[in-house]
């Protein structure tokens, strides 16, 4: 995959200050953003309370978007590019570690930050809602659809 089919996420750093009201609220006529369009998720994330894995570079969410019936498992590694290790070097690297590049359900990006790039890879599966109430239920879920590329990750 060459650089140019890669997707890209690119973020922008604002400054709270200059873009947001008195209300805490953005400032449309700098941001031009419909606020009004905004939806409520209830988000989780899986990791030890030293945070092992986020510091291995994984990160396990689970999204559930107002009005649905199924969170969204995901299960995101990221790996830092830097002077010395360009897309290429770090997607080599990711298929060494067990990556299937090639798996359809793998999402691959780009995720750029000001000075700070990553490529992430990533999962994604549907559960159902009503089998996730015990913090013990989330670790069995995760566990149960992780890829091969994080079930050693999790252990």
């Amino acid at each position: 995959m060459s650089q140019t089919e890669m997707q890209y996420e690119i973020k922008f750093i604002l400054d709270g200050n200059q873009v947001l009201s008195d209300e805490h609220e953005l400032r449309v006529d700098l941001v031009h953003l419909d606020q009004a369009a905004h939806q409520q998720l209830d988000i989780r994330f899986l990791d030890t309370s030293a945070l092992d894995l986020y510091h291995a570079g994984w990160i396990l969410r689970g999204r559930l978007k107002q009005g649905k019936d199924q969170w969204e498992i995901t299960y995101k590694k990221r790996i830092e590019l830097t002077e010395n290790k360009n897309i290429e070097q770090a997607m080599r690297e990711m298929e060494e570690s067990g990556f299937d590049l090639n798996d359809p359900l793998l999402n691959k990006e780009v995720d750029w930050s000001g000075e700070h790039q990553s490529l992430n890879l990533s999962y994604e599966v549907k559960v159902n809602v009503s089998a996730l109430h015990h913090p013990d239920d989330w670790k069995a879920v995760f566990l149960k659809h992780a890829p091969d590329a994080a079930t050693e990750a999790m252990g």
